[in-house]
């Protein structure tokens, strides 16, 4: 069996993905900048930076992973989208403030990471988000707060929807 050339272990592909995974962390440092003006919980969440840091790290690490096991030397941006949400939403970057009375925290809070996930995810498509109906959203929240995210499955689900929604 032969190893593909880019999984053969290169101490060079860690500081690559170190180089990425700060591009890649603040780009989403942006994003929650714009998530958290955009929703009404603006005053209940804050964005814990290191555990933000240590999502996209688990990103990188668990798509060159994949990369290496399928033989494939790039990852598309279904990919990537299914990674970024499964990573975000694994780790939960996104906290309730401690100061926050316990009677403000509604669902739309609880589900926080789930959302920004999915924006993050679908950053990476071409798809019309006016175009997507609320039920695909609906669908995919709910495999992210309460289902194991399978990465291949995901992405399959993201291919449909960018051809389904563009």
């Amino acid at each position: 069996m032969k190893i593909a050339s880019h999984c053969i272990k290169d101490p060079n592909i860690y500081q690559e993905i170190d180089d990425n995974s700060l591009a890649r962390y603040d780009s989403l440092i942006d994003m929650f900048q714009k998530f958290k003006e955009d929703n009404i919980f603006n005053d209940s969440l804050y964005l814990n930076e290191a555990l933000l840091y240590n999502a996209v790290y688990s990103y990188f690490i668990d798509l060159q992973r994949t990369k290496c096991f399928h033989n494939i030397p790039f990852a598309d941006q279904h990919k990537k989208a299914a990674y970024t949400m499964k990573w975000i939403t694994k780790v939960k970057p996104i906290q309730i403030k401690h100061t926050v009375d316990i009677d403000k925290i509604d669902e739309e809070c609880m589900q926080a990471n789930e959302l920004f996930a999915f924006i993050a995810g679908i950053s990476f498509l071409d798809v019309d988000l006016n175009k997507l109906p609320d039920h695909f959203i609906n669908n995919i929240l709910y495999i992210l707060q309460y289902r194991d995210v399978e990465c291949l499955v995901l992405s399959s689900k993201m291919y449909l929807i960018e051809r389904s929604f563009k």
